[in-house]
């Protein structure tokens, strides 16, 4: 399994700088890239991840020796066709595998609703399979949530096709859900493409498990709910919190996941700092590929 990163880690230094922040997260050592649009800026020429046409980034990257592993997309960007089909062409054009929905959202108990979603997960998977990628499924900890006796990720499992759907498995997020990620590893061998990784504090403040103390489980849990959660000091760099990042790294193997990919939602140090602290984490750990 290699090591990759999702950019939004890095989202201040595209912010100030694109071209040195990309050489920068190479020059650390991350060489498999899921790349991160700047939310929200509609004054960025090709603003899919990398800001420059695509045949200028596919050169770019390869003088980095990067390869472009995945990509993500906002709900309403998956059903924009227009805007699906220009993202799609510009991925495949830069060499990019695989395209990933950054999130969506579940009303409590509408089993309608979430099948209604599986059926645009499908149409959006046909899509990617036609410029030769996978489409993958990105959790936070709202799809923990139980449907009766079967979490909202179970469901998407069992409603998808596992030909057009693939998922990303978020182990902080999860294990922020009460979940074990090695065992959500082990119960979807075979389904999951990639995994985030990121830390949590040592003795942090609030248990781990948010349904203990700051969610309801029973309410629609939605974008706000998700930002009322993200609490700035609530997330570690790789290898200096406590979670078993060994563990869930053997388990992603054993499940085939193809890259473990750092994303540092949130960090107290510099964005260099954090993903370098990380960086030298991962060389630690046992089962990844650097080649």
């Amino acid at each position: 399994m290699k090591v990759g990163i999702q950019l939004y880690s890095v989202k201040d230094m595209i912010a100030k700088d694109p071209v040195a922040a990309f050489e920068r997260v190479a020059q650390i050592g991350y060489k498999c890239w899921e790349v991160c649009q700047l939310y929200g800026r509609t004054d960025i020429p090709y603003n899919y991840g990398l800001q420059m046409p695509p045949q200028k980034a596919k050169a770019f990257v390869a003088s980095l020796g990067v390869t472009v592993v995945g990509s993500h997309l906002t709900y309403d960007q998956t059903k924009d066709e227009g805007y699906l089909e220009d993202y799609l062409a510009y991925m495949e054009e830069i060499g990019c595998k695989a395209a990933g929905l950054g999130s969506a959202y579940f009303p409590y108990l509408d089993l309608d609703g979430l099948k209604a979603q599986c059926a645009l997960f499908h149409r959006v998977g046909e899509r990617c399979r036609a410029h030769g990628m996978k489409f993958y499924y990105h959790n936070h900890f709202h799809e923990f949530q139980r449907f009766g006796g079967r979490t909202v990720y179970q469901l998407l499992m069992e409603n998808t096709d596992p030909d057009l759907v693939w998922f990303e498995l978020d182990t902080y997020w999860a294990m922020r859900a009460g979940m074990d990620p090695k065992q959500v590893l082990r119960d979807h061998a075979g389904r999951i493409l990639f995994i985030h990784q990121k830390d949590f504090p040592k003795d942090f403040r609030s248990p781990a498990n948010l349904y203990d103390y700051a969610v309801d489980p029973h309410a629609n849990l939605d974008r706000a709910a998700l930002r009322g959660v993200s609490e700035p000091d609530g997330f570690a760099e790789v290898g200096t919190g406590c979670m078993d990042i060994q563990g869930i790294l053997d388990a992603a193997n054993a499940a085939g996941v193809q890259c473990a990919i750092l994303e540092q939602d949130r960090t107290a140090l510099t964005e260099e700092e954090s993903i370098t602290i990380s960086m030298n984490a991962f060389r630690r750990y046992a089962g990844l590929e650097w080649n």
